[in-house]
């Protein structure tokens, strides 16, 4: 019997006893009216005593559905714009006055229902509650059907004319001759609406609507179907064999047929409880979603609580409630066991499984048996990884390494062990030796042999550390080398090694001595203990020695231990440690001695660091000054000769001595403090000597004192040159004077004559009596006085202009120029300018003139005047850009004179230096030309003179 079979006698079943139940003991209200008014409906009946519990519903036919008359629906209508005419209201369309034979309108005027003229009129029936309308059959004027839409809907808005359009009554051109016609307007798929609207829509604002009668066609009852994956469910029984395993597609249910604009719900529930409900792209265990006007079930997942009766319902208006449902069950499955598989393993025992197919579902029969069992893979034995990796043992002492091994137990031959040392990368046999004995046991379990191979040593040696591996034998071949077994050969601490061998270090320095042994265990850290007399023992490896000092040096011992099974094992190595250093502080510098300027220092360092010094630096400073070096080579013999920048002046002096470590960095180094005094020295020169002139014969002089003296100034010495007419110094007329004061007056000197004058400090140089004449001060130019006059009155112009003034002179009229005196100036790059002129007695004055021309910048010239002339005006004017003078002179006539005896003087001057002429006196010459050159370099000239006596007749 199938499971719908069963689901259909199960149903059956409870229809009865809910019936029985209801015959007995309880009582009913009469049955409800047909829910439709045409087709198959349903009616309901009550219980009416306490002990009927159950309501009880039963279907009923009612007449069939045919064109419906709207009067017998209570209907109400409704048109726009107003009526014509009160025999034409809206209430003509529900009636059901006859308003044709034929199809001609007998009297249309009573029977039809019509609009005032305006714009899109339109009418409305209320049908007061929702129909499945299918089919809208109007009787209406010819001209007004072809422009009328018809529309059902729920809807108001828009005065229902925005509703779900079925369509328009169609019209031929034949149909168009008559006056009214009935015409079918077909709702397809049939529309859920209670409104059903008529509108024109002739877009002429002055039309009217006349309408005479209407019936209508709808479905007598709206069906429910579910279907899964394409297939009618309803009734039926859905399988899944595991828990969480879920539908694939979702269970669909929908109205059927399907309606247009048809608002009423769908809904799934489980076991009488409703599906959890969510939005699209939403996911549970078990939900349900609209779509589309379907409502879909998704079983996601399932468990034990997902099973049981699934129902999707609907209600309809009055009608009772239409419900289609299914049931998912979980189907039971025994569990079967599948064949063994191959054997499997890489060695020895292999094994081989089965799995359930299909395993137990539900209440189904579980399988029984193991799932796995041993089996021969025909292949040489495992190498197991139980046995021990590793042993200590004690240098001399017996020991033992083992391997195990398996094979299937059903195998008859055991298996044999053969031992391999790893020696330079090869697996070396040592299965064969004196010194080792081989041998196995064996041990089975659960289908598999397990072999124990042992290698013994009877003495284990050094030698004996390494890895060792085995091989397993049996009648299938030859296992793989099994993972390394290893000895490890304990001995005591042997080679105590320090580094380094022979430790040297410089004092201050650091340095470690490292501590090395050989055995095993390796000595850690710990295990090594540095001992020295005089400190504390320390326990490390690597002794640290830091900022070193000569006490620190002498004999290190390095004790190593380590422990074995036997117990503490001893072993130790000495060193001796040398300290090196730079010089110890030396004894202040001895002065014994000078040599000139310079002074003589011997040194005395008492300690030198353990190593010869190799030079020596003294060093000395003044006040307000640093330290200066001077480092001196140890194999030049003492003393020393330091040479000092300023003479006596007391200095500050000390020293250190160096060695191939260098010397001490700090200060503390140095040798304490000697103060020595350095010699005298030659003085610089006092200032530039101020000259006061007395009289023709007799100057006071007075000078500065040197700034630097350099020593005690004993006296001055003062140097008076007579420079002569011509400005020629005149060294054998040199005075020389001793004073010790820094004014003094000079006597002795000529009238009316040039002189320059210098002065130097001299002291004494205390340590070998010697005369240290210093510096001459810079040379201070000076003219004693006119003594008497000579046969005319001398005048001197002065300086006539400024640096970089203009000259512009007139010889006043009956003198004549003798003398001219001019100094410059290399800041300036210029020079001034005086002149003498004299009185000659002429006989009147100057007469005729004319002018030598105007000479060039840099250039050389030549200007004189003709005979019976002489200069009587001299102009000069200044350029910074040629550091240069231009000239102009003139020449003026001497009443019954002529020029005779005339000479060119030498060049008076250097460039630079200064000119100082004078006309041989009373001889009556005077000057009457003027030569000279420029030097672009010196930016100076120099000048030479035409003088000429002057003949009166």
């Amino acid at each position: 019997m199938s499971d719908v079979e069963l689901l259909v006698i199960r149903s059956v079943v409870m229809q009865l006893l809910l019936l029985a139940a209801g015959t007995s003991g309880c009582s009913w209200s009469s049955w409800s009216p047909c829910s439709v008014t045409c087709g198959k409906g349903t009616k309901n009946r009550v219980a009416t005593a306490d002990d009927c519990t159950v309501p009880l519903t039963a279907e009923c036919n009612a007449a069939s559905c045919t064109a419906t008359h709207l009067a017998r629906l209570g209907v109400t209508a409704i048109q726009w714009p107003g009526n014509l005419t009160s025999a034409r209201k809206a209430e003509k369309l529900i009636d059901g006055t006859p308003v044709s034979v034929q199809g001609q309108v007998l009297d249309h005027n009573s029977a039809c229902a019509a609009t005032s003229i305006g714009t899109k009129p339109w009418a409305r029936l209320d049908l007061q509650i929702p129909y499945l309308v299918s089919v809208v059959r109007p009787i209406m004027f010819w001209k007004s059907g072809p422009n009328v839409e018809v529309r059902v809907g729920n809807s108001l808005t828009n005065d229902g004319n925005d509703n779900h359009l079925c369509g328009r009554p169609a019209y031929d051109g034949a149909e168009a001759q008559t006056r009214a016609i009935w015409k079918n307007v077909s709702c397809t798929p049939p529309v859920w609406g209670r409104y059903i609207n008529f509108q024109r829509t002739d877009q002429d604002s002055s039309v009217l609507f006349a309408m005479c009668e209407v019936s209508f066609k709808y479905d007598d009852k709206v069906d429910v179907r579910i279907d899964h994956d394409g297939t009618n469910v309803d009734g039926h029984n859905i399988s899944v064999y595991e828990e969480g395993q879920g539908l694939a597609e979702p269970i669909n249910c929908a109205f059927y047929p399907s309606v247009a604009d048809f608002s009423e719900s769908l809904t799934w529930k489980h076991n009488n409880i409703d599906v959890q409900t969510l939005s699209s792209g939403q996911q549970a265990d078990i939900y349900q979603v609209e779509e589309n006007d379907i409502q879909r079930l998704y079983i996601k997942r399932t468990t034990d609580s997902t099973d049981g009766v699934y129902s999707c319902q609907h209600a309809v208006g009055n009608a009772s409630v239409l419900s289609k449902s299914f049931t998912l069950v979980f189907k039971n499955v025994d569990c079967v066991w599948s064949s063994w598989s191959t054997c499997v393993g890489g060695c020895g025992a292999g094994t081989q499984s089965r799995h359930h197919d299909p395993p137990k579902q539900h209440d189904g029969v579980d399988c029984t048996g193991p799932s796995q069992q041993s089996c021969d893979t025909g292949k040489p034995p495992c190498m197991l990884t139980g046995s021990t990796s590793s042993i200590s043992v004690d240098e001399g002492m017996p020991s033992e390494l083992s391997c195990e091994a398996s094979q299937f137990d059903s195998l008859s031959s055991p298996i044999t062990f053969g031992w391999f040392r790893e020696h330079q990368g090869l697996d070396v046999d040592v299965t064969v030796d004196k010194q080792r004995v081989a041998n196995s046991t064996a041990v089975s379990s659960e289908g598999t042999t397990k072999y124990n191979g042992k290698l013994s040593f009877l003495q284990t040696l050094q030698t004996d550390t390494g890895s060792y591996k085995c091989k397993a034998f049996n009648l299938h071949g030859t296992s793989i080398l099994s993972a390394a077994r290893s000895i490890d050969v304990q001995y005591g601490p042997e080679l105590v090694n320090i580094h380094p061998a022979n430790p040297l270090v410089v004092k201050g320095g650091s340095i470690t001595l490292s501590c090395s042994a050989d055995g095993n265990p390796t000595p850690t850290d710990g295990s090594y203990k540095w001992q020295h007399a005089g400190s504390a023992d320390q326990t490390v490896q690597n002794l640290m020695l830091s900022d070193v000092q000569f006490e620190d040096s002498g004999m290190y011992t390095c004790v190593v231990k380590n422990t074995i099974q036997a117990g503490d094992k001893t072993a130790s190595a000495t060193v001796e440690l040398r300290v090196e250093g730079p010089p110890q502080k030396c004894l202040p510098p001895s002065a014994s001695g000078y040599e000139g300027s310079n002074i003589l220092f011997t040194v005395n360092c008492p300690k030198d660091g353990n190593s010869v010094i190799t030079k020596y630096e003294i060093q000395y400073q003044t006040k307000g000054t640093g330290w200066v070096s001077v480092t001196f080579n140890a194999s030049v013999s003492q003393p020393f000769i330091v040479q000092f920048h300023t003479p006596f002046t007391p200095y500050d002096v000390r020293v250190r001595a160096a060695n191939k470590h260098g010397s001490e960095k700090k200060d503390k180094s140095f040798s304490d403090i000697a103060t020595v005094m350095t010699a005298e020295a030659e003085p610089e020169s006092p200032s530039p000597v101020d000259v006061t002139i007395l009289g023709s014969r007799s100057a006071v002089v007075s000078w500065s004192q040197p700034s630097k003296p350099n020593g005690l100034i004993r006296y001055y010495f003062l140097y008076i040159h007579f420079l002569g007419l011509r400005q020629r110094r005149d060294d054998s007329s040199q005075m020389s004077l001793n004073v010790t004061e820094t004014t003094t007056t000079v006597t002795k000197l000529r009238p009316f004559s040039n002189y320059d004058i210098q002065v130097a400090a001299v002291t004494v140089r205390q340590h070998d009596g010697k005369v240290l004449v210093g510096q001459r001060s810079s040379r201070t130019h000076f003219r004693t006085k006119e003594d008497v006059a000579l046969s005319g009155s001398t005048y001197s112009t002065g300086y006539l202009n400024g640096w970089d003034g203009a000259v512009a002179w007139h010889v006043p009229s009956g003198y004549a120029i003798v003398g001219v005196y001019s100094y410059h100036d290399n800041h300036k790059e210029d020079r001034r300018w005086s002149f003498l002129y004299q009185n000659i007695n002429f006989r009147s004055g100057f007469g005729y003139s004319y002018g030598l021309g105007i000479t060039g910048w840099d250039s050389a010239f030549s200007k004189e005047c003709i005979s019976g002339y002489i200069l009587t005006y001299i102009s000069s004017w200044h350029s910074n850009h040629y550091e240069d003078r231009r000239w102009t002179l003139r020449c003026s006539s001497v009443s019954r004179s002529k020029s005779t005896n005339c000479f060119w003087t030498r060049y008076l001057n250097w460039f630079d230096g200064v000119i100082d002429y004078r006309t041989p006196p009373d001889q009556r010459y005077v000057i009457t030309g003027v030569a000279s050159y420029h030097n672009n370099h010196y930016e100076d000239r120099r000048f030479k003179f035409k003088a000429c006596q002057l003949v009166l007749y």
